[in-house]
């Protein structure tokens, strides 16, 4: 059964983020993992929170969705992940397609 991988990149005010950092995290992304073969990155469009911290303090969170799918056995998904990690680790699941 096929499956993809699925994870989201998070940069936010609060750690001194802004949306300039996650396009660099994208390009990164996307330029490692072009050195892999029989690999489709799917992206979402970034989204944009705005959430009260408290203390009247608003920070804004920019997120953006992506999705990895492969055809074959090469590269493992441990290379994809390890190449991922590589820019920004983050929290990944498997779907089933």
């Amino acid at each position: 059964m096929a499956r993809a991988l699925c994870f989201e990149q998070i940069v936010d005010t609060r750690n001194e983020g802004c949306l300039e950092d996650l396009v660099k995290i994208k390009i990164g992304i996307i330029n490692k993992l072009e050195q892999f073969e029989n690999i489709n990155i799917t992206l979402n469009d970034v989204r944009e929170l705005e959430f009260n911290e408290g203390a009247g303090q608003m920070n804004t969170s920019y997120r953006q969705q992506y999705q990895i799918d492969k055809v074959g056995r090469a590269p493992t998904w441990n290379e994809v992940i390890k190449v991922i990690n590589s820019i920004k680790a983050v929290r990944y699941t498997f779907i089933s397609k």
